[in-house]
């Protein structure tokens, strides 16, 4: 994400530094949880905790130099900026809304899932945290990630029948036979050229990619969730109420009847709706508001 001093004030890329994750698109998957309970703990993920720990590690450290016989001056102004910045961050993350919902119904909890497009692997490692232990956990990419502990990674191309192959044998954990996920994520996006239709339209092959593979890989029941673009102001209802796996919640749904015509975003929730018994779009408070990002979820597989 660069080190800009812009992205050193984003409290979520100053807390997936304080929580070990490799990007702060893993608060992403934390808080569609919190609205879907899709990992079946009803968990309610909140940042202040441990960055009101790391404030008061601050405080205690520039307390001993300050104390020190010989004081550094610019090592002092330092970590005065840094404990600004970070009482600034507390201020602003008090203000983030929840994104719980009314209560869901918590289902069985998925121990076998896939990570598509997981480069560089923030969702796998949520993914590690927050399913019981010795679930297996496949993450497919192009491009070589850091190896992540309980993740066995696939280097390969998400359209060919050789990954989906491998896949489903890393699922069963044996060459000799093949199993199914429950839970597939996909968190992949083109390069962003600026240009909102051309975006949309990358992205929305992007999806249909990765759900040609899903259809593949998921067992009936299961529950697929993927990156969608979309213009909120033109095709999202924010006050309806919205059935979620096992019961009920309000979040963001496509509304496809007043959805542009020629819109992208609405013709794809339209014909997953054919494949799948339900259907939801969101978008998670980590998602940046100037973003056209939300999430597609759906589950129970027709």
């Amino acid at each position: 994400m660069g080190g800009s001093s812009k992205d050193h004030r984003d409290v979520y890329y100053r807390q997936s530094k304080i929580d070990g994750y490799r990007a702060r698109s893993a608060y992403k998957l934390l808080h569609l949880d919190e609205q879907f309970n899709f990992f079946g703990q009803q968990e309610t993920y909140t940042l202040e905790k441990s960055l009101n720990e790391e404030l008061e590690s601050l405080r205690q450290l520039r307390e001993k130099r300050g104390s020190a016989k010989d004081v550094d001056e610019d090592d002092l102004a330092s970590l005065d900026e840094e404990i600004e910045e970070l009482q600034d961050t507390l201020e602003y993350a008090s203000k983030l809304p929840s994104s719980s919902t009314s209560p869901v119904a918590t289902p069985q909890r998925p121990t076998r899932a896939v990570d598509l497009c997981a480069a560089p692997g923030s969702w796998s490692q949520v993914l590690v945290q927050r399913l019981p232990p010795a679930s297996r956990i496949v993450s497919v990419d192009l491009q070589p990630m850091a190896p992540i502990p309980g993740v066995h990674q696939i280097l390969g191309d998400i359209t060919t029948k050789l990954t989906a192959e491998a896949v489903a044998h890393a699922l069963a954990g044996s060459e000799k036979s093949e199993a199914k996920a429950q839970l597939i994520v996909c968190d992949g996006a083109p390069d962003v050229t600026g240009i909102h239709t051309l975006d949309e339209m990358l992205q929305a092959q992007l999806l249909l990619s990765a759900l040609q593979i899903t259809m593949r890989l998921l067992e009936p029941g299961g529950t697929f969730i993927a990156k969608i673009f979309c213009e909120g102001g033109a095709t999202l209802s924010r006050t309806g109420t919205v059935k979620a796996s096992q019961g009920s919640s309000t979040a963001a749904a496509m509304d496809v009847g007043v959805a542009k015509k020629g819109d992208t975003s609405a013709l794809l929730v339209s014909q997953m709706r054919t494949l799948f018994e339900l259907v939801d779009v969101a978008k998670p408070r980590s998602s940046r508001a100037a973003s056209h990002e939300h999430f597609i979820g759906e589950s129970d597989r027709a």
